[in-house]
């Protein structure tokens, strides 16, 4: 999960080395610019800046703004699961792997740069057909993770059995709102409390049924 910048950072200068990615800088800047000034605020002389590029060199890699910013969601939410499937991998309990997911999934703060992404985006893609696509692979992806981890905890008798579908059904629209009231709550506020109640919540609903 990309982490809130509290001061201005500066990537590394560009490097001509045949393994090195400018784009995979670009949209890693893209993320400590969003992250210290809010998506609202940022601009992309802030995100070529860090990045020790132009504009012109910037938008030679991704064309537009928008292009920019959703091959963005697109990397940081590649790299949120595979941190996810690297933390789960190492856990044995079920009801733990469950709860990392939810801690994943939701925003770590009110700046959160995926988050805000992906509402930015979803509000407003601007190119719609494949911003639309790409946004419906992004819910496909995370609900397949979540369905293969509640599978696995009853295979392994932990949860009571349920069909996994019908849990993501109402579960993670539930996330999602928990999402938006972290985004729009005030910038600081603490969310280990809402992540918290999601954990119990999807915990009540895989061990008696409660909602």
């Amino acid at each position: 999960m990309p982490l809130v910048a509290t001061a201005p950072r500066s990537a590394e200068p560009a490097s001509d080395g045949p393994a090195f990615d400018r784009r995979d800088l670009v949209m890693r800047c893209a993320v400590d610019a969003i992250a210290f000034t809010g998506l609202g605020a940022v601009r992309l002389e802030d995100i070529a800046t860090r990045a020790h590029m132009s504009v012109g060199h910037v938008m030679y890699y991704f064309g537009t703004r928008d292009r920019l910013l959703l091959a963005t969601l697109l990397w940081s939410e590649d790299d949120a699961r595979q941190e996810l499937d690297a933390a789960t991998a190492r856990m044995r309990s079920p009801e733990r792997r469950l709860a990392r997911f939810v801690t994943a999934y939701l925003p770590t703060t009110a700046r959160d740069p995926r988050w805000g992404l992906w509402f930015q985006l979803s509000a407003a893609p601007g190119e719609p057909a494949a911003d639309t696509g790409a946004l419906r692979e992004v819910d496909t992806s995370w609900r397949a993770v979540f369905t293969g981890l509640v599978s696995s905890g009853i295979d392994a008798g932990a949860f009571r059995s349920v069909d996994p579908d019908d849990l993501a059904e109402w579960f993670l629209p539930y996330l999602d709102g928990l999402a938006l009231d972290i985004l729009t709550g005030p910038p600081g506020a603490p969310v280990t409390p809402t992540v918290r109640r999601a954990q119990a919540r999807v915990r009540r609903a895989l061990t008696d049924g409660a909602r």
